[in-house]
């Protein structure tokens, strides 16, 4: 093979080559751009609470229970907890939800229940873009 043959044959390889990095450089930015997506925590809020199968894997397990009693602050972890629910009809009586927005990937959902002493707050964090529950703080009387 001449020498501008073999010139030739590695000037097409090469641009070949060039033209599938592109194409693979461009197909990974598009797929980290799509991975990279953030959460928005209203919407995740809304799925947590009303699909238990949803709910069981945005629970981080163990989960940290804080509850406090006439001796003083009571630390638990605690592997699988049941359904939480934000209802009134689940809480017997007028449930209060308000959300606290700590810091962009963090944020307290308190809930009360009117005239019963009720008062929990959930801890949420985000993980790699999704929301998950932390931590359970019973302020409760």
């Amino acid at each position: 093979m001449g020498l501008n043959k073999k010139f030739l044959f590695f000037s097409i390889l090469f641009a070949c080559n060039m033209e599938h990095n592109i194409e693979h450089n461009n197909n990974l930015q598009k797929n980290n751009f799509n991975n990279t997506k953030v959460e928005n925590f209203k919407e995740f809020l809304k799925n947590f609470s009303q699909d238990s199968a949803f709910q069981k894997k945005r629970v981080i397990s163990p989960i940290r229970i804080l509850t406090f009693d006439e001796s003083g602050l009571v630390d638990k972890k605690i592997v699988k907890i049941n359904y939480i629910s934000f209802n009134s009809k689940t809480w017997g009586g007028e449930v209060i939800t308000r959300i606290d927005y700590v810091s962009k990937d963090s944020a307290n959902v308190i809930l009360e229940v009117i005239d019963t002493g009720i008062h929990i707050e959930y801890i949420f964090i985000q993980i790699n873009n999704e929301w998950y529950l932390k931590e359970i703080r019973d302020y409760s009387d």
